[in-house]
């Protein structure tokens, strides 16, 4: 069995003489450092995210928004049924009159 030498650039963030590699400097624009480092941008890293984007939003107060979405839902319920029932009118008035001629 033969021994390797292990090379020094393997070793990420090292030099070939063991030596600690400089950094490339900030690239960041100040638009792009304000938002990685927003508390958006901060929670989104601390999930493993690459972009500040976390699902959700920040609701101020989501009690009053569930109520306001509750009443749509009731008026999306009552639109479908009214949809329904209209149907089964429009076909019984249909059966009526074709059965009259």
């Amino acid at each position: 069995m033969q021994n390797r030498q292990v090379n020094d650039d393997s070793r990420p963030g090292l030099d070939t003489d063991g030596t600690a590699r400089r950094r490339a400097p900030n690239t960041m624009t100040d638009a792009e450092y304000a938002q990685a480092t927003s508390p958006r941008g901060q929670l989104a890293r601390a999930r493993g995210l690459a972009a500040p984007y976390i699902p959700g939003g920040e609701d101020p107060d989501p009690e009053e928004t569930a109520r306001k979405e509750h009443r749509f839902v009731v008026l999306l319920i009552g639109m479908v049924a009214i949809i329904v029932i209209g149907g089964f009118v429009v076909t019984i008035i249909g059966i009526i009159f074709s059965l009259n001629l």
